[in-house]
């Protein structure tokens, strides 16, 4: 079973798959192997299983560790959180702005984490750090505040992913027709959004619980010119990932070829077809 466990990654076994199957396996000594074969993927990739790995892990030690069954559980999430928010895109975004204005993160300014943007927003407001990394509806709450804005990220134009999409090849290959109509979908939705304002400040206002209608335009104000319109992805948004990296967890990254990483031949099939220009997305 040892010898298995050490080969389940680098023979390129699903990440997913493992954390779901430890979801669902009854057996102790099962889900104890589960758990060190998910050990041997990279931090950076557990990050998006933690959820449902974690509260295993905690529980199995608790059952078979006397002297750890005092340990918090609050504390190790936290621990976990913050290991996550500093791989976040905000994070990025916050290193590349200081960057740009001539100043070196971690040298010239101290980043200090905490759990929420809203988090973010009290600690400024409290003195308890001097500036802040905030998205829209807490940016609207920074200027009721009386607090200024330094630097409009956005506009720097910094190549990155804010959110993406992946799935495997043997998916791609199996299903390509859930494939085109999920890149339809959002085409389409991103067209009615900014055809029609009020139906996407009705779903901002549905999914992000907001109820303030001044709160609700600015967040769509907001965020509404930086919505792409083009769903192909771009190589230096990918490199842009590659440079934040650990360097000794992954020591290729700074000579891969970003284009290896993505697959746009399914955009460019639907852009041939001139669905995105039919339906005005361009």
């Amino acid at each position: 079973r040892t010898y298995v466990i050490h080969r389940l990654q680098p023979l390129g076994a699903d990440l997913r798959g493992l954390a779901a199957q430890l979801l669902k396996e009854p057996n102790e000594s099962r889900r104890q192997a589960l758990l060190l074969a998910l050990a041997l993927f990279p931090a950076v990739d557990i990050e998006a299983v933690q959820a449902q790995v974690a509260p295993h892990l905690l529980d199995m030690y608790r059952r078979r560790k006397n002297h750890l069954r005092s340990i918090n559980r609050q504390s190790i999430q936290n621990q976990l959180q913050q290991a996550e928010r500093q791989f976040a895109q905000s994070d990025t975004a916050t290193r590349e702005a200081l960057k740009r204005n001539g100043l070196i993160p971690d040298r010239d300014v101290q980043i200090l984490y905490v759990q929420t943007v809203p988090a973010i927003l009290s600690a400024i407001i409290g003195g308890k750090t001097a500036a802040g990394t905030l998205s829209a509806p807490n940016t609207l709450k920074a200027k009721e505040a009386g607090l200024n804005l330094l630097v409009d990220i956005g506009k720097l134009n910094i190549p990155a992913l804010q959110v993406a999409y992946g799935t495997t090849e043997k998916y791609l290959k199996n299903n390509p027709n859930t494939v085109y109509a999920f890149l339809k979908a959002i085409a389409e939705g991103v067209v009615l959004a900014r055809k029609e304002p009020a139906v996407a400040k009705k779903a901002i206002s549905k999914y992000v619980k907001i109820d303030d209608a001044p709160t609700v335009d600015g967040t769509f104000e907001a965020f509404a010119p930086y919505w792409a319109m083009n769903l192909a992805v771009r190589p230096e948004a990918i490199r842009g990932q590659f440079d934040y990296l650990d360097e000794k967890e992954f020591p290729n990254a700074k000579n891969a070829d970003p284009k290896e990483f993505f697959d746009n031949s399914f955009v460019n099939a639907l852009e041939k077809t001139g669905f995105f220009q039919k339906i005005g997305f361009k």
